[in-house]
């Protein structure tokens, strides 16, 4: 198969570089049966039409079974996530030991489920077993195909190269158990998104993983809203509040970092829908996350947010045109909305947004010691750091500059040098502008619906990096995942042209020709 060029013109004459190909085929036309492989006699047209058909009925059942176990679990006081559980966990893995593509859908429809504490398995969170079974299952449905195990990925190197630095790390780390822990989480969640990646054969699966997410998406946003409280500002400029939404996570900032990402999830899928599901449902998803984003008063999830959506703006045309409208609306109708609905929450999001340019509007906020005590620390051990998760352990000793109860260093790159040391950072660096590179490659060869839907996939890590310059959110193991899924599904959209997998070798043997 050729190699793809480009022809670009110097000085008169014409000159052909190579491009990049995408192995992914976005058309309806090369389906995947149950397995994921190509299927060679169903049409688009009915795999179209089974998918719609199992979409509905899969929120009827789940529907039905959330509608039976409520009351079951409020008469017996049992969580409704174990209620839950089982009977939809039965339903689920009886589809996913068949199909490569639905345990990855297993995965996203359990995300809420992750998050329950009646769910952990003593040291180790709930999620981050069902993200190795995930793995398991693709492997085993790839390797009894006769493909590889899992999928690579240009990009994937630097993954693994984090990786291994957390291995090398949690063997000098200070909490030697915390360490494995972590870097235990890290090596799950690499293979997490090699997994998605080759579970994902065609674009119509892609789009399937990413409708479900933003359903699920949604779903978590709108219950996030129900249980925001009176938001109460403590300080001057509401540079400390009280009462913020935090939904089914631990901390405001953790719902501020998941619905910022699946705000442009939702955008992407409805900016470059195929189908009108898809355009209900990435509508949906993002006006709710962008809801649940607001109320969160995350100011670092603003941060991403904004540097996502300006990035979508210039990279699409479609895009900017639907945000134009949008935001015209938002500005004119939110100042003469809120104001009167929710009076208090308007000048708290107001005051807040403000003080986004002052950080010394928070009181209590401690930044510069403690990014002060995160240089510290790479300093000592610039090489190996501190050991996976050992930056709260090591603020602790003797020699430690920072506030007591210092969870973390407020700062991605400056978290993971102190974590796994330089190299490790550097990893994450590599892994970012690699990603960013491969995206902008990518992105003039795609179909534009497809280009936009591969945009707000890309975009959504990008919340995650804006945010990342002033918070960490990742000792949420939830969240973690679902970086690495959202990562997984950008390495399937961008992947490489290269040979087709091997398929499986027949039992039967073949007549000769004569």
């Amino acid at each position: 198969m050729g190699t793809a060029r480009d022809v670009i013109t110097v000085g008169g004459g014409h000159v052909a570089i190579p491009s990049p190909r995408v192995s992914l085929d976005w058309s309806s036309e090369q389906p995947a049966d149950r397995r994921g492989l190509p299927a060679v006699t169903s049409t688009a047209g009915r795999r179209d039409a089974d998918r719609s058909s199992a979409f509905w009925r899969g929120c009827l059942v789940v529907a039905g079974t959330l509608a039976t176990l409520l009351p079951i679990s409020l008469i017996l006081g049992v969580d409704l996530a174990v209620a839950a559980a089982v009977p939809l966990g039965v339903l689920l893995l009886g589809r996913a030991v068949r199909s490569p593509r639905w345990a990855v859908l297993t995965f996203v429809l359990v995300i809420p489920v992750g998050l329950s504490e009646a769910l952990a398995l003593g040291p180790v969170d709930l999620v981050q077993v069902l993200a190795a079974g995930v793995v398991l299952l693709v492997a085993w449905q790839r390797m009894l195909a006769g493909q590889a195990p899992l999928r690579w990925h240009p990009s994937a190197g630097w993954a693994v190269a984090l990786a291994v630095m957390a291995v090398i790390s949690s063997v000098t780390a200070l909490d030697v158990m915390l360490g494995v822990r972590q870097t235990a989480a890290l090596v799950v969640a690499v293979a997490l998104a090699l997994a998605v990646n080759a579970a994902c054969a065609g674009g119509p699966d892609l789009r399937h993983v990413v409708l479900v997410l933003a359903t699920v998406g949604a779903g978590v946003c709108l219950y996030s809203l129900t249980q925001s409280g009176d938001i109460e500002a403590v300080a001057d400029n509401a540079g400390a509040v009280e009462n913020r939404a935090v939904g089914i996570f631990s901390s405001p900032n953790e719902l501020g970092n998941f619905s910022g990402m699946l705000m442009m999830v939702g955008i992407g899928l409805a900016v470059g829908a195929r189908t009108r599901r898809e355009r209900i449902m990435g509508g949906a998803c993002a006006v709710t996350a962008a809801a649940a984003l607001t109320v969160s008063l995350s100011r670092g999830a603003w941060i991403g947010a904004v540097l996502a959506v300006a990035l979508l703006a210039l990279l699409s045309v479609r895009a900017r045109h639907a945000l134009a409208v949008v935001l015209g609306i938002v500005v004119v109708v939110t100042p003469l909305a809120m104001p009167r609905m929710a009076p208090e929450l308007w000048d708290v999001v107001r005051e807040r947004a403000v003080s986004v340019a002052e950080p010394e509007a928070n009181p209590d906020d401690a930044r510069p010691l403690i990014y002060a005590e995160a240089r510290r620390q790479i300093m000592q051990k610039p090489l190996t750091g501190q050991g996976p998760g050992n930056y709260p352990v090591a603020s602790q000793t003797a020699e430690s500059i920072a506030p007591v109860n210092v969870l973390h260093a407020h700062n991605v790159i400056l978290a993971v040098a102190a974590e796994t040391g330089l190299p490790g950072a550097a990893a994450l660096s590599g892994l970012t502008l690699s990603v960013a590179w491969r995206v902008l490659q990518v992105r003039s060869r795609l179909p534009v619906r497809d280009a936009d839907l591969m945009l707000g996939l890309s975009l959504s890590l990008v919340v995650m990096v804006g945010q990342g310059l002033v918070d960490f959110v990742f000792r949420n193991p939830t969240l973690l995942f679902l970086v690495w899924v959202l990562l997984g599904l950008v390495f399937a959209a961008t992947r490489p042209q290269t040979q087709p997998d091997a398929p499986a070798r027949s039992a039967v043997p073949q007549p000769s020709a004569r």
